[in-house]
């Protein structure tokens, strides 16, 4: 379940069963050499699916995903380009990380004999029916709350990282 002082949604148990109904639905490309995680945009698991997650630290997986995924984007922004996905070839496995709405990314481990194409598939699939589900879901703050306010208060932190890195926006 999302940590509310972390996470700027609210889902109700029953959404998040319907996120993972959605997964099992999409994700028909050979499960046993695939692992797919819905992580909130905080980089905390909203639902998996896949390969055996006991042998994985998805709390990691996740937050090192997003992590990586903004990291790409702010470099993409620095350069005038948008890139829509992060692609990572392993020896064993290959990593695909996209944004399946605004609030999520989807992280796919897979084995390199899945295709490319096939993931994608998964992907489009998957975003199409994600995008109709968020319609319902709670964001917290989105409108609510200025900067600075909320249980993380920043007692200015904003504006002291905004006149450091002011230039890269």
């Amino acid at each position: 379940m999302l940590n509310p002082v972390l996470s700027n949604l609210s889902l109700t148990i029953e959404q998040v069963k319907n996120i993972e109904k959605e997964l099992s639905k999409n994700i028909t490309l050979n499960e046993k050499n695939m692992l797919v995680l819905l992580v909130e945009n905080s980089g905390q698991v909203i639902a998996t699916n896949g390969k055996n997650t006991r042998n994985y630290d998805l709390s990691s997986i996740a937050a090192l995903s997003v992590a990586s995924f903004e990291s790409t984007r702010g470099l993409a922004k620095v350069m005038g380009q948008t890139f829509k996905y992060l692609f990572n070839q392993g020896t064993t496995s290959n990593l695909f990380i996209t944004r399946a709405n605004d609030q999520t990314l989807l992280v796919i481990d897979y084995d390199p004999l899945i295709k490319i194409e096939e993931v994608h598939s998964v992907v489009d699939n998957f975003s199409n029916e994600i995008n109709k589900m968020a319609k319902d879901w709670s964001v917290i703050g989105k409108n609510d709350m200025k900067p600075g306010q909320g249980p993380l208060k920043n007692d200015g932190l904003d504006d002291q990282i905004d006149n450091m890195f002011g230039h890269l926006g």
